[in-house]
């Protein structure tokens, strides 16, 4: 609201969050901070294409339990999950707020919470953030 108002001249933001102010002219997109365009604004660059190299931030969501959880149950709800992640009106109405449903496997999600996690790490390190 206060990029719309003028208050603020730059924000980030979720596409499901701006795409319809952005449609209806309130607001205009210059990037997507994935790696990849959104299927929502396919004429929208993403910010590599704009001339930062190797930009990707993206928004993801993922579940995750306790680590006393039995491999068998982790299996199990990885298995559901991925069968209802198939399903077409789910994938639709994912995507029709800018979510791309993944599917990787239990490990290769905690391998991609662990990368995201060294990145803003570094991310913080570097600009030497501090909590005040």
């Amino acid at each position: 609201m206060d990029l719309i108002a003028g208050h603020v001249q730059l924000n980030f933001d979720a596409v499901p969050v701006v795409l319809g102010h952005a449609r209806q002219g309130r607001l205009r997109a210059l990037a997507v901070t994935s790696a990849k365009r959104s299927a929502l604004l396919p004429d929208i660059p993403t910010v590599s294409e704009s001339g930062v190299a190797g930009f990707d931030m993206s928004t993801w969501w993922g579940l995750v339990a306790p680590s006393a959880v039995s491999k068998d149950i982790v299996a199990k709800l990885h298995a559901e999950t991925a069968r209802v992640l198939k399903v077409p009106e789910v994938r639709e109405r994912l995507g029709s707020v800018g979510a791309e449903p993944g599917g990787n496997t239990p490990d290769q999600f905690g391998a991609f919470i662990r990368s995201e996690t060294a990145k803003y790490a570094r991310i913080v390190k570097d600009a030497n953030i501090k909590i005040d």
